[in-house]
């Protein structure tokens, strides 16, 4: 009696002559489409909503932080300034994870 029946050896060795491709390969649109430049690569392994954040809260919150530090504010106002530091940091520290996800899997 045996186990598997109606296995065909032959389709296992199919298996063996599979290649294996990365992620991108596999999401790249047309060989062309590859980032040229190293910082063109990071921006495309983050997600849209990280990097609409960073368009939307970024410019608003440096010129804040500015403002407040050339105005001699910055000491009267340490809750806003934590704040906006707070989260400027969790900004950059969701790019440099997706980033180093990227590189992890080989992406870039």
């Amino acid at each position: 009696m045996t186990f598997m029946t109606g296995i065909d050896p032959s389709s296992l060795h199919d298996l063996e002559h599979t290649t294996v491709k990365s992620r991108y390969l596999l999401d790249a649109k047309d060989p062309d489409d590859e980032p040229e430049t190293l910082d063109e690569a990071h921006r495309k392994v983050q997600p849209r909503w990280l990097r609409i954040a960073m368009v939307v809260f970024m410019p608003p919150l440096a010129i804040v932080w500015i403002y407040m530090i050339q105005s001699g504010q910055a000491f009267e106002n340490e809750r806003l300034m934590f704040g906006i530091f707070g989260v400027v940091g969790i900004l950059v520290l969701l790019q440099f994870f997706f980033i180093a996800r990227a590189y992890w899997r080989m992406d870039i």
